[in-house]
């Protein structure tokens, strides 16, 4: 983790004229504000902020990012204040996952007040507890799948093998379908 604690969006707008996707991930900024200065990431179209625990204030100056096209900003809890981001003219999908309500409201009035409601915002809030709760659910999913289907696999294979065995010796009981049996047997061991 980076941990940067001055805005670093003045030296990335103008050392990296030609980035097309930026991602800042938790804990890569861990100050309060942040703001894109006029001209900076002239070619930027993808942009994600996720988990910037400390971000109060996000400021996009006119003609910063002006070809960016997908904005996505998660779970900067304590992001409260965001301007500009009606100033960009080429946006077409703004995704907040756990923002707050407010924040929320306050970016869909600031866009519709110039106008530019058409832009397709999705807000997707998940409590830690629902989050907990599904990956709980899906890792008890897994362990079940993997025992049900591999030692049950494993089980069924070692009996087979065994009563092969038993047949063999007791020539009396062996049929054709033993027989077909056998001869497609060394293709389990070669799945093992």
């Amino acid at each position: 983790m980076s941990k940067i604690k001055e805005n670093p969006m003045p030296e990335l707008g103008e050392f990296l004229p030609q980035l097309n996707i930026l991602r800042l991930f938790a804990d890569s900024f861990v100050g309060e504000k942040m703001n894109c200065l006029g001209g900076g990431f002239p070619k930027l179209r993808v942009s994600k902020l996720w988990m910037l625990e400390t971000l109060k204030e996000w400021i996009v100056e006119e003609g910063a990012m002006p070809e960016l096209e997908e904005l996505e900003i998660r779970g900067c809890e304590k992001l409260e204040k965001s301007q500009g981001l009606e100033r960009l003219s080429h946006l077409k999908e703004l995704t907040l996952t756990n923002m707050k309500r407010e924040f929320v409201e306050d970016v869909k009035q600031n866009l519709a007040s110039v106008g530019r409601s058409h832009i397709l915002l999705t807000n997707k809030f998940k409590s830690a507890t629902t989050l907990a709760c599904k990956s709980s659910l899906l890792l008890l999913l897994l362990f079940y799948f993997f025992f049900f289907f591999f030692f049950t696999w494993k089980i069924s294979i070692y009996n087979y093998v065994s009563y092969l065995s038993f047949s063999l010796l007791d020539k009396t009981r062996m049929s054709e379908f033993h027989i077909r049996l056998l001869i497609r047997a060394p293709l389990f061991f070669v799945l093992e």
